[in-house]
């Protein structure tokens, strides 16, 4: 590119050559030398074009300018000059003075014209036939340069390539000797086998051991040879699955010598051995193994169905406390199912007063402080109630010996619990009962037997100061009236305390004491009725609790009830006693005494009573339809 323009050019006077000229000088600023002096040309043809008349046809020199324009090196040049002389060509005929007639130098000036953008057109399609050239002739240049390097680099990669392939075939060589030695010393058994005949084609010493064959013998064989007959359909079922497959699925069975039967999993790999397709078999005996899963899987089932079939309720705990799993008696135990277990935590369903000493031993026995640990809990029901249960925990271990999972064993005691709560307010009426007795005891013996004793001693003290015989004999039996009455006053407390008949007599004889006493105490008709009368003596644990369970009964009647008539039965079997207790009274609403701790403490008495020797005792009853206790009581328990 020549350089621009640098000075500026002196403009024309007139308007029209000021405007072109001005513009010729920023076409020159903005391109070389070759350009500008084109730019300048067009203008001095223009200016000579407006200063001609018509028809004198300067413009026949514009396609020379349209030409040469071809010769810069921008491309956009050639175009902008032609249509700059086109544009000029028909200005021209604007402004040029009159001369010839205005159509002839209109076809003129189209000629003209013409011949601009034909020059433009040839001389286009000639320079880009040369830039097309010389890029075909640098292409070709560069193909033959490239083709040269590439031929020389395919020599060197070939004289390295018989470089390594003879490297290769010293590693290969290399290689067989070492997979001969491999193959020979590995230790498990290893053999080559011909897909097409089946037969061993090559064997190591390790299956020579395993299989008790010696090598010929192997290598006579075929590997349906080494397999149980039962199992042959099934081998040549799998065998088109090597072609593609590098395992046949197992495991599988193979036969020794001695005819004893192993276990076994199989790799198979493809192999070319001296032309034949062959697999290699690779053999891993899992005998023992195998036995040893079947024994965990029978050690799991035999838990799993003890575990589901366990009476007590049983649970697996994660280390985040949350149920892996739970047996049925677990969910009927607190009223959740399996599902909804699964998804709480043991600390859920423990009573919050409980929670802290439980979380204290789950973290010892996870930290390895404990193996196990037992606790007496409150369990919270699915229902909003509480039970209490009996928790035996125990870690379950990884095979290496982390701590996984926790099991807990649950056995409902809420019965138990129940019965000692009854059993400690029980004990806790019979002292305060006992202290009342003693209290009464000693009132009466202080009131009664105290000051009938104090008054007789005054009496013989009276009696030692009379002159009179008459006087001193009158003295000495109101003395022995006082004395009589002293001793039935013990006699009374005696039974009230332990009735003597019942220990001389029996039981039925001081039922009927007993009854014809309640009738003057309390004014309530009283009858006895024995159903099996027998003179064999009830044992006398029997007959004491059976006693104070029909006296306890009464009392209760005199009590409460407002009854007017009591009817006991009384009847007498090989193995057990049973006893009724029935009044006509108001009679009162209950649902189940035994077991409501709201019960009276002598009602709670005579449940436990019975309960010492195995029986029960039972209460039927509604509001005005009085009241029947009924006693069964086992003999052959009392006896033991």
């Amino acid at each position: 590119m020549t350089p621009h323009l640098a000075a500026p050019l002196k403009p024309p006077s007139n308007r029209w050559s000021a405007a072109l000229f001005a513009n010729g000088v920023k076409c020159a600023r903005a391109g070389g030398w070759l350009e500008a002096g084109l730019v300048a040309l067009m203008l001095g043809i223009f200016i000579l074009d407006v200063d001609l008349p018509l028809g004198v046809a300067p413009e026949f020199l514009y396609p020379a300018i349209v030409y040469f324009s071809l010769w810069s090196l921008r491309r956009r040049f050639a175009i902008m000059m032609t249509f700059s002389c086109t544009g000029l060509i028909f200005l021209g005929s604007a402004l040029s003075p009159p001369g010839s007639p205005i159509w002839i130098d209109l076809a003129n000036r189209f000629i003209g014209a013409v011949l601009l953008w034909i020059t433009l057109e040839l001389g286009w399609a000639r320079r880009e036939a040369r830039e097309a050239l010389e890029e075909s002739l640098a292409g070709l240049e560069l193909q033959v340069q490239r083709r040269t390097h590439e031929l020389s680099r395919a020599i060197d990669s070939l004289q390295s390539e018989l470089v390594c392939r003879t490297e290769v075939e010293r590693q290969l060589d290399e290689s067989r000797e070492q997979y001969r030695h491999l193959f020979d010393h590995a230790p498990y058994p290893m053999f080559i086998v011909d897909l097409e005949t089946l037969g061993f084609l090559d064997v190591n010493q390790a299956t020579v051991r395993h299989y008790g064959y010696s090598r010929d013998e192997l290598l006579a064989m075929t590997i349906k040879d080494i397999r149980p007959r039962e199992d042959v359909p099934r081998l040549l079922q799998a065998l088109p699955s090597l072609v593609d497959s590098s395992r046949i699925e197992g495991p599988w069975r193979h036969r020794k010598k001695d005819g004893s039967v192993i276990d076994v999993e199989i790799g198979v790999y493809s192999f070319d051995y001296a032309g034949r397709k062959a697999r290699l078999a690779i053999i891993n005996d899992i005998t023992d193994s195998q036995r040893a899963m079947e024994r965990v899987k029978e050690s799991e089932a035999r838990f799993r169905k003890v575990f589901d079939d366990a009476p007590i309720g049983m649970g697996i705990v994660g280390a985040d406390g949350r149920f892996v799993q739970v047996n049925e008696a677990l969910c009927g135990l607190i009223g959740f199912s399996r599902e909804e277990l699964s998804e709480q935590t043991f600390r859920e369903i423990t009573h919050p007063d409980d929670l802290d000493k439980d979380v204290r031993l789950v973290d010892e026995v996870f930290a390895g402080k404990r193996r196990s640990y037992q606790l007496e809990k409150r369990y919270l029901t699915k229902g909003g109630g509480m039970i209490w249960g009996h928790l035996t925990v125990t870690i379950l271990r990884e095979g290496e010996g982390k701590p996984l999972h926790l099991l807990g064993m649950i056995k409902d005691i809420s019965e138990r619990k129940r019965v000692e709560e009854m059993r400690g307010r029980l004990l806790n009426g019979i002292m305060t009962a006992q202290e009342d007795e003693r209290q009464r005891i000693a009132h009466e013996l202080h009131d009664g037997i105290g000051q009938t004793l104090t008054a007789l001693a005054v009496g013989l003290r009276s009696v030692e100061d009379m002159d009179s015989a008459a006087g001193m004999l009158v003295q000495i039996r109101r003395l022995r009236e006082v004395a009589a009455n002293a001793v039935d006053e013990t006699r009374r407390i005696a039974r009230g305390l332990r009735p003597s008949v019942l220990d001389d007599l029996g039981l039925e004889e001081a039922l009927r004491q007993y009854l014809r006493d309640y009738t003057v105490s309390y004014g309530i008709a009283a009858d006895l009725q024995v159903g099996r009368p027998t003179t064999v003596r009830l044992p006398g644990m029997v007959e004491t609790v059976l006693y104070r369970i029909i006296q306890e009964a009464m009392t209760n009647t005199a009590k409460h009830s407002g009854a007017r008539h009591i009817s006991v039965v009384l009847d007498h079997g090989a193995s057990m006693v049973d006893a009724v207790v029935e009044d006509d009274g108001r009679g009162f609403q209950t649902q189940n005494e035994q077991l409501d701790g709201s019960a009276g403490l002598g009602i709670q008495g005579m449940y436990e009573r019975a309960k010492l020797l195995g029986g029960r005792v039972d209460i039927e009853t509604s509001l005005g339809r009085g009241t029947a206790v009924y006693v069964h009581l086992p003999l052959k328990e009392a006896s033991q």
